[in-house]
C-alpha cells in the first residue's frame, strides 16, 4: 500500500501545512482549513506535523497526509523523527 502511495504522489503537488508554533494560526482547526484549501486548489497531498493537526487534517481532506513529529530537545537542534511514534499514529492517514 505505502508503494501505492508513493506512486499516486510522485510528480505532483505536496504542501507543507505548519505554522510555527505560538502563532495565530498555530492550532489544529487552522492547519486543518490550511490542507482543505491547498487541497482544492489542487495539491494531491499534504505534509502534516504534530499528531493533533494530522487528527484534524484528517477530518477535512481525502489525500495522503505525509505526517511527522518534530523533536525540539532542550537547546538542542530541532530534527525531525521518522521512527519514533509512527507505529501509534498509523491509522490517523486511513
Amino acid at each position: 500500500m505505502q508503494g501505492d502511495v508513493l506512486a499516486q504522489l510522485d510528480g505532483t503537488l505536496v504542501v507543507s501545512c505548519q505554522a510555527e508554533s505560538g502563532m495565530p494560526l498555530d492550532a489544529p482547526e487552522h492547519i486543518a482549513a490550511i490542507a482543505r484549501s491547498v487541497v482544492l486548489g489542487g495539491a494531491t497531498g499534504v505534509r502534516i506535523e504534530g499528531v493533533a493537526n494530522m487528527e484534524a487534517v484528517r477530518r477535512r481532506v481525502s489525500v495522503p497526509i505525509i505526517g511527522l513529529i518534530k523533536a525540539r530537545p532542550a537547546g538542542g537542534i530541532q530534527r525531525h523523527d521518522v521512527g519514533t511514534g509512527v507505529d501509534d499514529r498509523c491509522d490517523i492517514g486511513k
